[in-house]
């Protein structure tokens, strides 16, 4: 195990002069053009996360008080108000879609019992990350999601996590432990992530460096919104610190 980790480490030095793709889907990959994420390094006072054209606006740790909350939003805010660590965030689309983003990391022995029964999948362990996507344009069927072992698994473990709307439609998040070009071989480590809707790999985010998203363009505005939002959160996770939280 830690041999692997030791060429993992070797991995991300060269990444450091030249960043690697994933290994993706190839009919994602045949489907889609790679954004280079912009604002993910650097200062984070006022913080905006950017990838081709789509946007945020800045990043907060922490939730504000809103008094325009949608439903969903203080669901989410009461289940998981004693967290340590959050992040809130608007992200927008080319298309015009707008959607209020909260997420939430590394939870104490205490709060594991937020998640359990959370999207029906039951959790035993600390490391896990949350979220929820509030669409503008509809409010009433937000998505939740859950990715578990946001790091590092067996590199055989790359069920990672679930999204799920209020209306039941799915998406299964597949972690990625492979770099393109390196044969059969996989890391315990995650590289990042790829989004599955009924069976077919719609987008994928890179977490190397400054990160890198892939999003299919036969989409529709509405899932894109969803997929743009989840692929965020998962590049800021890494920002969250105690000192940020409110």
């Amino acid at each position: 195990m830690r041999i692997q980790h030791l060429f993992a480490t070797a991995i991300l030095l060269f990444a450091s002069c030249k960043t690697p793709n994933i290994a993706i889907s190839e009919d994602l990959k045949a489907n889609s053009a790679v954004m280079e994420v912009k604002g993910r390094q650097g200062f984070q006072f006022n913080q905006v996360i950017r990838y081709g054209t789509f946007n945020t606006d800045k990043v907060k740790r922490g939730w504000a008080n809103h008094e325009e909350l949608a439903v969903g939003i203080n669901r989410f805010v009461a289940r998981f108000q004693k967290a340590s660590q959050k992040l809130s965030f608007a992200q927008s689309t080319p298309d015009g879609q707008r959607a209020v983003v909260l997420a939430v990391s590394k939870f104490k022995n205490q709060e594991i019992d937020l998640l359990e029964g959370y999207l029906s999948i039951p959790f035993k362990f600390e490391n896990a990350f949350a979220g929820t996507v509030i669409s503008d344009d509809n409010e009433d069927n937000p998505w939740d999601f859950v990715i578990h072992n946001p790091d590092a698994s067996l590199p055989r473990d790359t069920d990672s996590g679930l999204a799920r709307s209020a209306t039941g439609e799915e998406i299964f998040i597949r972690a990625i432990k492979k770099i393109e070009g390196q044969g059969k071989w996989s890391s315990f480590d995650n590289y990042g992530f790829e989004f599955l809707h009924e069976g077919k790999a719609i987008a994928a985010v890179s977490t190397l460096n400054n990160g890198r998203v892939w999003i299919s363009k036969d989409l529709d505005p509405a899932m894109k919104l969803v997929v743009s939002s989840i692929s965020t959160s998962l590049l800021l996770r890494h920002d969250l610190g105690e000192g940020f939280s409110n």
